[in-house]
């Protein structure tokens, strides 16, 4: 009787190898046939935000001079017949744009959609967009209200105006070019990168990678286990570290500046004078380096300055020099 119900409970793992060896085989002997789901040009007026989900979709928006009305150029072809695709809605002034896969394909394929969404229109557009894995692309747009989310895919950003550009990425990566106004970058396991900036920066960072570079602003934020670097920087903020490291290159210091270390290592290279502020630093376990001091306890350096910049470490290292 045990030998009988062994024997009965390999059949319906052998079903389950043999059918997924058979599926591969059929997706790389035969390829899927692809049905058009959605293949449409449209034009919207009175628009003033879009709010666009595009999901593995590539989507895009550019903004252009003296374009009043919004277009839409989308198409989506998928395995799939069942996919709702595209879904465009007005509602008052604004224009939601969805991808809907549908419910009721199968494993396989729901695997198989290609298509993009590219959305043209008004330089002044407010953008709420989102993508899990696709590729979205944003440029020459100017608005109170930007926020671009991507889970795992990427994220394109060039000739933003705002004063709070809102940017947010998973495991994504991130890439923002000449951005003026105000920016807050969340970077979790991803990685992100700002080359331009005019303008104040907020950022933080998990276990990915964060590069900022010609940034004529303030820039603050913190990293855990990640990587930053930060390059050509007007003055550095309030800037945090756990045990990741951070190296800061040609940044200024200022009266808002306060660097902090837990476990990790900073690095910093001012462009600033170091005998024109004072510094105030508690140091744990760790070690710190300012100009030719250096010291293992707290330590605190009297120049006579208006400005005193202060900062703590506990097991890591940080090294301030000009």
């Amino acid at each position: 009787m045990i030998l009988k119900l062994r024997k009965m409970n390999r059949y319906p793992i052998f079903f389950l190898f043999v059918l997924v060896g058979f599926s591969g085989l059929q997706s790389g002997c035969n390829p899927v046939p692809m049905n058009t789901i959605t293949d449409m040009e449209d034009s919207y007026d009175g628009i003033t935000k879009i709010n666009l989900n595009g999901g593995a979709l590539e989507v895009s928006y550019t903004g252009k001079e003296d374009m009043e009305n919004v277009t839409i150029d989308a198409f989506v072809e998928a395995s799939d017949m069942d996919m709702e695709g595209v879904l465009v809605k007005k509602v008052g002034d604004e224009l939601n744009v969805t991808f809907e896969s549908g419910i009721n394909g199968s494993f396989f394929s729901s695997l198989n959609v290609e298509g993009y969404i590219s959305l043209s229109g008004p330089i002044d557009m407010a953008l709420n967009i989102h993508n899990s894995s696709g590729t979205m692309e944003v440029s020459n747009v100017s608005n109170d209200e930007i926020v671009l989310t991507g889970n795992s895919g990427k994220v394109e950003g060039k000739d933003l105006t705002s004063p709070d550009l809102r940017v947010k990425i998973s495991s994504g990566k991130l890439e923002l070019e000449n951005i003026e106004g105000g920016l807050n970058m969340e970077v979790s396991s991803g990685m992100g990168t700002l080359k331009g900036m005019k303008g104040d920066v907020k950022f933080s960072g998990s276990s990915g990678y964060v590069s900022f570079s010609d940034v004529d602003g303030l820039i603050s934020g913190g990293m855990s286990s990640g990587k930053a670097d930060l390059k050509r920087i007007n003055q550095l903020g309030e800037i945090s570290l756990s045990s990741g490291m951070l190296d800061a290159s040609q940044c200024g210091l200022g009266p808002e500046t306060k660097l902090s270390v837990s476990s990790g290592y900073m690095k910093v290279n001012t462009t600033s004078s170091l005998s024109n502020f004072n510094f105030d630093f508690n140091v744990g376990s760790g070690r710190l380096e300012i100009g030719n001091e250096s010291s293992s306890e707290d330590l605190y350096i009297n120049n006579d300055a208006a400005v005193t910049v202060k900062g703590r470490i506990q097991s890591g290292k940080m090294v301030i020099s000009e």
